[in-house]
Order: C-alpha cells, then structure tokens, then sequence
C-alpha cells in the first residue's frame, strides 16, 4: 500500500460510523469501503486521548462486568432457589401435630382440624384424607392429593423421613405415654429379676442326646409364654425415649403384613388395640427379636447397678433349639404339643428318636390332665379367616377380665398367650438357622409354606419369640467362661 497518501483521522472517524454505526443507512458504498480497508494508519495517538481511553476501560471493568456481575448472578440463584423451595413445600404441605395439644387435634397454620377430619379450606380440593394408626393406637392423617403426579403429604409427628424409598416414620410419645410405658418397663425388670414363676421356669443342667450326639445343657431359665404386645410396645417407646431412632426402624412391627392373608381388621387392632395388650407380639423381625433382648439385658444392668443389687449381670436371649426341645420334653415350659407336624419333633430332621417320641407322647397325656386350655393352645389357625380367628380370639376375651391393660397380670397374659399363640423363633445353636416351632401345623407342606413365607417377609402375623434366661447367680449354672 505504498504510494498512497495516510487518511485524516477525523475523516477515519466519519466513514466508520457511516459503514458500521447506521443501522438505517442505505446500501454500502462498495468503493468507500475499499478506500477505508486498503488505509495504512499510522495515526499518532494524542498521550492524553490515549490516558483517558485507558481510564475510561479500566473504569468500566471495575463497573457491573466485574464483582456485580457475580453478585447478580448469586442473587437471581437465590431467588430461582427459593421459588422452588416454596413452590414444594406448598405442593407437599404437611400437617404438624401439636405435641402439646392434649385434645386430640391436628394444627395446620392458622386452623385447627379434628383428627380424623381435614380442612377443606386448608388443602388442596383435589385432596382426600386417609387415617392411619400408629405403632401406639394414634391416628394420624395423611393427604392424598389427586393430582397428575399422585404425590403425598404425610403427617409428620417431629418425624425425618429416612430416605425418599422408606415411608416408615418415627412416632411421638407424649409425657403421658412415657410415663405409661416407664411403669411398664419397670414391671418388666422387677418380675425378671426375681424370676418370678409365673413367668419364668428354672430348668437345671441336664445331659441328652440332640441330632444323634450328647450334649450337655447348662441351667437356664425360660419364659413361659411368649413376649406380649405390651411388653413389645414399651420396648418400642423406651427406644424412642432413648432417641434410638435407627433401632426403632430395625425392630418396628410390619401390621401390614396381617393384609397379606386378608385380615385387614387385625391389621389395626391386633397391635394397637388395648385389648389385645397381653396376645403375643408378632410381625417383628428376627432382628427387632434380638434387639429386644439386648434392651431387656442392658435396661437390667442398669436396674442391678442403680438399686445396688449383688447380682451379677443376666444374659437374656432366644432360646435355642436344644433348649426348646429340652423343655418341651420335660414339661417344664408351656409348650403345647402339636397334634400336626413340628419341626422340633421332625425325626427326619435327625433332632430325636423314636424313644423321644414315645417320651413326648406321655408328657402330652399329663400336660392335658393340668391345663385346661389345652385345646386352645394346640389348635390350627394357618388358613383361617379374619372372623374365625376374631371369634377365636372372642373366647378369650370372655375367658378372662381385661382390666387395667397396661399392667404385667400374670393370670391375664397366661389365658390370652394360649388363645392367641403363634410359632416362635427359635435360632440354631452356631449356625445361621431359624426353626419356626409351634402352632399345630397340619402338615410338613404348611410348616414349610410359612417358613418360605417367614424368610420371604422377614417377619409374619404367625410368629413371635420368647426369651431365655442365663443366671450366672444360679448355684447350678455350671459355665465358668460367661
């Protein structure tokens, strides 16, 4: 581009503003255009033009391109954040109980609604209340809102859901409840610790044959019936009291499972019904059965140090098949004698021997001349119908007084243990099996059946558990290692 001469800079000036500034300017002047980009600018910059140029950038990067410009940004995330975060808890809006409210009611902002009932004006029109009883007889409310997604809103009773999958909750206990489930405890503790016979048969060390080999059997002690509902539920709250929350959810009982055989009655009342305080407790998991016993070992501890007892420490626990057979054989346990298939008597299992059975067959006779509810203890329900069962369970309620419920009546829970009497979990010694014992089944394809169906759910309407006693303060208690 030699040979041409440099442009002035204010005509520089005037021809970019005509070529790129105009927005409605004519058609571009081809040749103009040429003649500008063809320029050599070797334009000196003025010093000062160029220092306020620099001044002039340097102010600008300061402005809203820089720190403000985050600082927006920050703020419009805030604001989509807080739109979502209502717009949730509008759509999922939870009703909180009152703990305080000892009148029964729900409270959800500025309205209060009878439990069992819901606030039109409150909720969603497209909402439907549902009632749902607790692990201690509570109703509690939730909404269902009919809407595409279907979601729910639980009520929340000072409950965190674990995840997203489990829908299990955590109850509250009023004062009221802790103080009703504390007496109870303390019942619990008082009779065990000193083995009352009502409860609790001692059993001396013994030798016998089990699966073809001879075992010794140290003295244990073992409970009479198995553990109730009321006993169950203030293990439950004494959980709940002791904030063992993670606990609680291992050892809840499954009530839905009583739906699963079509009995959707038993599942609310049999667990939180008061009148059902002294049937066996059932649904549970093998889990929550050893997670009971821990606490009832542990809660002793505490009662041996506090009361400044010398006694050594109990080892409380689930009996174990050996033991089971033991005291079946001899009498000493109310163990009904099934006049189906057992498995703690199955031959084919290699447990016994044909003098064992033969044994068996003589303590029965005896067993029916002394208790006169052998009939009830040793009946079949497996198959049964909600109302052949309800009814069965009818006889017992007339058989004896049910008043008061929370208290530990030996009488009481004797009668009702053997109406209600469910096959109990029994571990094998040193291996990972389960034996199901109990209940009069028909048949080995019925005992099976619910041991498929036991291992499939984890728990069943038709098992329970009771406990064994270790008294190290027994003078027969021959084991020097525990």
């Amino acid at each position: 581009m030699a040979g041409k001469e440099p442009i002035n800079e204010n005509e520089l000036d005037e021809l970019l503003r005509q070529l790129y500034l105009e927005k409605d300017s004519s058609e571009i002047n081809e040749a103009n255009a040429n003649f500008v980009l063809e320029q050599d600018y070797h334009t000196n910059i003025d010093p000062k033009k160029e220092s306020e140029l620099i001044a002039r950038l340097q102010s600008k990067s300061k402005g809203f391109g820089g720190f403000k410009f985050y600082l927006f940004v920050l703020i419009v995330i805030g604001i989509i954040a807080f739109l979502v975060l209502y717009f949730y808890s509008e759509r999922n809006k939870v009703i909180s109980v009152d703990q305080n409210n000892k009148t029964g009611t729900l409270q959800t902002q500025n309205s209060v609604t009878p439990v069992g009932e819901y606030n039109t004006n409150s909720l969603n029109t497209n909402s439907a209340a549902i009632k749902v009883v607790d692990t201690f007889g509570r109703v509690k409310v939730i909404n269902s809102f009919n809407s595409i997604d279907t979601s729910i809103a639980q009520v929340k009773e000072n409950v965190n859901l674990k995840t997203e999958d489990d829908k299990r909750s955590i109850p509250f206990l009023t004062e009221k409840d802790k103080i009703k489930y504390r007496n109870v405890k303390e019942q619990i503790i008082s009779k065990l610790i000193k083995l009352d016979k009502g409860l609790y048969t001692h059993i001396p060390a013994y030798k016998l044959n089990y699966a073809g080999k001879p075992i010794i059997l140290d003295a244990f002690t073992i409970r009479n019936m198995g553990i109730t509902n009321i006993e169950y539920k203030t293990f439950l709250a004494d959980l709940l009291v002791q904030n063992r929350n993670e606990d609680y959810l291992k050892s809840e009982v499954f009530q839905e499972n009583w739906t699963k055989y079509g009995y959707d009655n038993l599942a609310v009342t049999y667990y939180q019904g008061e009148k059902y305080n002294d049937f066996p407790a059932v649904n549970m998991s093998y889990e929550g059965a050893k997670l009971f016993c821990k606490w009832l070992e542990d809660e002793v501890i505490l009662y041996i140090q506090h009361n400044n007892l010398k006694l050594k420490p109990l080892q409380i626990r689930l009996p174990y098949d050996e033991e089971w057979i033991f005291a079946a054989r001899e009498g000493y346990a109310k163990i009904a004698f099934e006049k189906g298939y057992n498995t703690i008597y199955d031959e084919t299992e290699g447990l016994v021997d044909k003098a064992f059975t033969n044994r068996v067959e003589l303590v029965k006779k005896r067993v029916k001349r002394v208790d006169t509810l052998y009939n009830f203890y040793t009946t079949n329900r497996y198959g049964w119908n909600e109302k052949e069962i309800t009814d069965f369970f009818g006889i017992g309620f007339k058989y004896y007084n049910l008043n008061p419920t929370d208290t530990i009546y030996i009488e009481r829970m004797k009668v009702l243990g053997k109406i209600g009497r469910v096959s109990e979990m029994v571990p094998q010694k040193n291996t990972t099996r389960i034996w199901l014992p109990g209940l009069s089944w028909k048949s080995k394809e019925d005992y099976l059946k619910l041991e498929s169906e036991f291992k499939s759910n984890l728990s069943s309407p038709f098992v329970g558990f009771r406990i064994v006693v270790i008294n190290p303060n027994d003078p027969e208690y021959k084991n020097p290692f525990w």
